[in-house]
């Protein structure tokens, strides 16, 4: 008797032991890579309005227009492990792209002095184009301007992740 409850416990370890859970690996890795984030303003927002020789220039928040990873600059490289981490496989690579991709929006869309930046570039690229048709036309424009600021906004806080 003394015997069959040992064979019992033993037959209860070899179950859990088979078990998936028992053997899986966790994959914790992460990717160094390159990408393209464009930052710029709706201009379909932008009001620009003539009085004589008086403009008024109303510049909307910037935002991300586009954001992208280069896939070239991922190689198998590119992928860190952590310690007794098991490797990433074909699956595990396209989601952390796609991950890395709404991260790099996440990061430009809460960096307020590349989207000051952007704004700014807007602004001159305006100015230029009001003086060099007052130019043009014989006539210099007084530029007033209405910039709207870039705020972070809460849905798009940074994660600590």
């Amino acid at each position: 008797m003394y015997e069959e409850k040992k064979n019992e416990k033993k037959n209860e370890k070899k179950e859990n032991a088979s078990g998936y859970l028992l053997w899986k690996k966790d994959k914790n890795f992460w990717i160094s890579y390159d990408g393209i984030v464009t930052l710029g303003i709706d201009s379909s927002k932008l009001d620009v309005k003539v009085d004589g020789e008086n403009v008024k220039i109303h510049i909307p928040e910037a935002k991300v227009l586009s954001s992208k990873p280069n896939p070239d600059s991922i190689t198998k490289d590119s992928y860190y492990y952590a310690k007794n981490s098991a490797i990433a496989d074909a699956d595990d690579q396209t989601k952390a792209y796609k991950k890395a991709e709404k991260e790099m929006e996440k990061t430009a869309a809460n960096d307020t002095v590349l989207l000051a930046q952007a704004q700014q570039r807007v602004q001159s690229m305006l100015e230029d184009y009001v003086k060099n048709m007052g130019t043009m036309l014989g006539k210099e424009y007084t530029i007033t301007w209405d910039i709207k600021e870039n705020h972070v906004k809460p849905d798009t806080a940074e994660s600590t992740e």
